[in-house]
């Protein structure tokens, strides 16, 4: 299991990654946008831009395996 990280060792190309907000205690999926460098949520790819400013990060979990 991964440990959160401090952001700046967050990776910045584009993948997502989690991302916790010690301002709001917020937990999400983020991306580092590089056009606007800053960090977005995920959902931002199917709308509007929406800003975070992170503190800590960690990798995605692998996804299921697909039983089929």
């Amino acid at each position: 299991m991964s440990e959160w990280q401090p952001i700046e060792t967050a990776p910045r190309d584009g993948r997502d990654i989690q991302v916790y907000c010690k301002d709001t205690g917020e937990q999400f999926v983020a991306f580092w946008f590089s056009p606007r460098d800053c960090w977005c949520y995920a959902k931002w790819r199917d709308g509007g831009i929406v800003v975070c400013k992170p503190t800590h990060w960690m990798p995605l979990p692998e996804p299921p395996e697909d039983d089929q």
